[in-house]
């Protein structure tokens, strides 16, 4: 049965009915230590699991999923691919964005987003991007206008003006 590929796998019930049916001791032995393929495929599927469910390499497991997608390991390989993927990015990711380095850090999120499931650790790298993006944004503007404030001061400095000195004034009441 096994040598000729059908994937049988012999209940209590089909070894009766051959012993009913005369099989000899030596069949019904045979019968029962024959497994088919389903049986042969799941017995691979745990002996490589075994041999990878503590492993700290990616490579692992994602090969793993690539032969097992729908194994009944899978959702376990697919978590611990997850966290191991974003813990090799985790140091790369805290010095990026310690350096301010936006772009770079959307850029390395969205491409670990293409691989692994949202977690709450990347939302919080999304806020840091966000709002490093927002706090460089006001300080350009807060640049943009000590500069214009700067132009104007310098374009009136020497006047005799006092209507030039009120209208900066206006314009610039905290100078």
């Amino acid at each position: 049965v096994a040598n000729c590929g059908i994937d049988f796998e012999p209940d209590e019930g089909v070894v009766r009915r051959l012993r009913s049916a005369g099989a000899s001791q030596t069949v019904l032995d045979a019968v029962r230590a024959a497994t088919g393929p389903a049986e042969r495929n799941r017995q691979a599927e745990l002996a490589l699991w075994n041999s990878i469910k503590n492993s700290g390499n990616m490579g692992a497991f994602e090969d793993f999923l690539s032969r097992y997608p729908d194994g009944q390991f899978a959702a376990e390989a697919r978590q611990k691919y997850q966290d191991l993927r974003v813990a090799g990015v985790r140091d790369e990711m805290e010095r990026t964005l310690a350096a301010g380095q936006w772009d770079a850090a959307d850029g390395k999120i969205r491409a670990l987003l293409r691989v692994v499931l949202e977690t709450e650790e990347i939302r919080g790298w999304q806020r840091r991007v966000a709002d490093g993006r927002e706090a460089e944004r006001k300080q350009k503007e807060a640049a943009a206008a000590l500069k214009a404030e700067q132009a104007s001061w310098e374009s009136i400095k020497d006047s005799r003006d006092p209507q030039l000195f009120e209208q900066f004034l206006r314009e610039h009441p905290s100078s």
